[in-house]
């Protein structure tokens, strides 16, 4: 709503980029249609308008897909956070070379 765009509400969190709030139908079916009409001349016509409502609906269909793929991760029992590449044979080889110079040590 405008008259609250520059208010600050307590105990209000507003909706995150992961939310399409333009695909958020109304239940009233004529206004839905009148809605859906109003979407698609503002997006034909172009302008900043057009161009804010697309990215924000690329972002928002980026971030789905990032839940998604973590969830089908976690699924598969695999840890999403795991470091992947490099960085993890690095961290490997060095846990391994500490390992292996800690039972020198305790040998002496």
């Amino acid at each position: 709503m405008p008259e609250l765009r520059d208010k600050q509400l307590p105990n209000f969190t507003p909706a995150g980029p992961e939310i399409d709030i333009h695909a958020i139908s109304f239940k009233d079916k004529t206004r839905e249609a009148a809605r859906q009409k109003r979407l698609a001349a503002e997006l034909a016509a172009g302008g900043k308008n057009a161009k804010q409502i697309k990215a924000e609906q690329r972002a928002a269909e980026r971030i789905s897909k990032q839940k998604e793929r973590r969830a089908t991760e976690i699924a598969k029992g695999r840890n999403p956070n795991k470091k992947k590449g490099k960085q993890a044979k690095v961290s490997t080889h060095f846990f391994v070379l500490l390992d292996s110079l800690f039972a020198v040590y305790q040998s002496k």
